[in-house]
């Protein structure tokens, strides 16, 4: 993890990031937590480990909503996605291509494509 905001999440491995952006939830928001470290249900003596730092607290990231619906995506972070919310849904584009979508609280299908736009 390289960096968290409320909107955003970076992950990085090597040379290459990726985002994890929020498309869609009330009140959503990332969040960064650390987690102490927890054997697996083994006994703590049968544990033996020779990774240095095995049993140190780890970071995690956590996405919450205090809405039922919630909706992000993971996009290469050189493709610069801009993301547009609105009262029924949201718009997400990515170098010279846009997408529409609506959002339903009620059925069985979340999104519905309302707009792709690709010039």
């Amino acid at each position: 993890m390289r960096q968290v905001q409320a909107k955003q999440t970076r992950f990085g491995a090597g040379g290459r990031l990726i985002n994890a952006q929020l498309l869609y939830g009330e009140d959503a928001c990332f969040e960064k937590e650390e987690v102490p470290f927890a054997p697996s249900g083994l006994a703590a003596g049968s544990l033996t480990s020779f990774v240095p730092g095995a049993r140190d607290a780890n970071t995690r990231m956590r996405l919450s909503t205090l809405g039922d619906i919630l909706v992000f995506a993971f996009v290469e972070h050189r493709a610069n996605a801009r993301v547009v919310q609105d009262e029924n849904g949201f718009e997400i584009g990515v170098e010279k291509e846009r997408y529409g979508f609506d959002v339903n609280t009620k059925g069985d299908e979340i999104l519905t494509m309302r707009l792709a736009v690709m010039e």
